[in-house]
């Protein structure tokens, strides 16, 4: 069980130091092709680790409904 924390614990430092050393134009850029920006990729894992692993527990979660329902799967910014 460590391991699955420690592993959430280095990708949550991983997507944060993407948001804290790249451009905010670059973050809010939607590229050719592409229907969704980094920003919106990074907030999608938060929200999708927080449906998985305390909604589906019967856990309340840790980031507001309003969050979940920006983000989750199948909308774009």
């Amino acid at each position: 069980m460590e391991k699955i924390f420690n592993i959430t614990l280095q990708n949550r430092k991983i997507l944060y130091k993407i948001l804290t050393g790249t451009p905010k134009d670059q973050l809010l850029k939607v590229p050719d092709g592409y229907r969704n920006n980094i920003w919106w990729n990074i907030a999608h894992v938060v929200v999708t680790q927080q449906l998985l692993v305390y909604n589906l527990s019967g856990h309340k979660m840790k980031v507001p409904n309003e969050l979940v329902e920006k983000f989750r799967k199948g909308t774009v910014p």
